[in-house]
């Protein structure tokens, strides 16, 4: 079974935040694709352009690069706990 059928199928939605890692030396129907697929199970979701092709998100050049972003993420989160009052620590 084709993955779009399997996606169109199991309807899943979900409505938290999703951040999409879109490498950007991926041809340009790879991409359109991409973010189709991602469309049907998600309503919004942010894209964060990263170097190299899909293979290299999670290992390769874009891995730094990846880390990097989620490095900024976390310690801006860890901020907006620190500033709560009553926050635990």
């Amino acid at each position: 079974m084709r993955y779009r059928t399997r996606m169109a199928r199991t309807q899943l939605r979900y409505d938290g935040r999703v951040v999409l890692f879109m490498p950007q030396y991926d041809p340009p129907e790879l991409q359109r694709r991409t973010l189709e697929q991602w469309r049907m199970i998600v309503p919004e979701f942010e894209v964060v352009d990263v170097p190299g092709k899909h293979l290299t998100v999670v290992n390769g050049e874009s891995a730094e690069s990846v880390g990097r972003w989620l490095s900024a993420e976390l310690a801006g989160w860890q901020r907006s706990q620190d500033d709560t009052p009553n926050s635990p620590r």
